[in-house]
């Protein structure tokens, strides 16, 4: 009788165990990325560091004109202080003071440039200045 019942119980272990047949399982898109932990739009991933935006880009500037063959260095402030801190450094007019990625312009020739210093998260947000490069004579 219990080896009967042993016998029993092994068919069924097998019965139980038998690979089962492939079905296709169609979840919508927004449940499996949901179900994931992401945010839709790929900007962030739970667990993760909080994703701060940049909220204003402040640009420094000891003068406002400089002389021909003088250089100023220029610097900026991005606020909030945890986000991304680059920023992309503009000339509207390389001829007369031309800048670097560090923010440093080289008074080339007499003349007008409006310098920008723009947020590389986000290039609209921006600050602007007008630089007035003097003949070294005037």
């Amino acid at each position: 009788m219990i080896l009967d019942n042993t016998k029993k119980l092994q068919k069924k272990q097998t019965k139980i165990y038998k690979p089962m047949k492939r079905r296709a399982i169609k979840i919508p898109i927004l449940a499996l990325v949901a179900s994931v932990g992401l945010l839709v739009g790929g900007v962030s991933c739970s667990g993760g560091p909080d994703f701060v935006t940049v909220d204003t880009v402040e640009m420094l500037s000891p003068s406002t004109s400089l002389l021909v063959g003088e250089e100023l260095q220029l610097s900026r402030i991005v606020e909030p202080p945890n986000a991304d801190q680059g920023v992309l450094w503009l000339t509207s007019n390389k001829t007369v003071a031309p800048i670097n990625s560090r923010g440093r312009v080289v008074g080339k020739a007499p003349g007008v440039a409006v310098i920008t210093c723009a947020s590389q998260e986000d290039p609209r947000i921006k600050d602007v200045l007008t630089l007035q490069v003097l003949a070294a004579n005037e």
